[in-house]
């Protein structure tokens, strides 16, 4: 199971899968609620619980804020927002639920 998580956290094609959910996220939603709704749906066929969606969407605005902060230079803010959703992307493509079938 361990390496099945890695896997699919570090795979070059699981990266490439997520960057382009994100961008389909970015694309058919218009702020961070509205994305991280239709990612659930997308991937897990139900709207994210109230403390999902409080916790992920503080974690989006953290990883935007870090790699601000940690880049040293100003980055253009859909950029970070495009990267931030792309790691959800991978951690909800690591979920029971997206994995297996009940």
């Amino acid at each position: 199971m361990a390496l099945q998580a890695l896997h699919l956290l570090n795979d070059g094609n699981v990266n490439q899968l997520a960057d382009h959910f994100s961008q389909r996220l970015m694309s058919e939603a218009e702020d961070i609620t509205s994305r991280i709704r239709l990612a659930y749906m997308l991937a897990l066929s139900r709207l994210p619980s109230d403390v999902e969606m409080r916790e992920v969407s503080g974690l989006v605005r953290e990883l935007e804020n870090r790699w601000q902060h940690d880049s040293g230079e100003k980055i253009e803010p859909v950029a970070l927002r495009k990267k931030a959703f792309a790691n959800l992307c991978r951690i909800l493509f690591n979920v029971s639920e997206f994995q297996y079938v009940d």
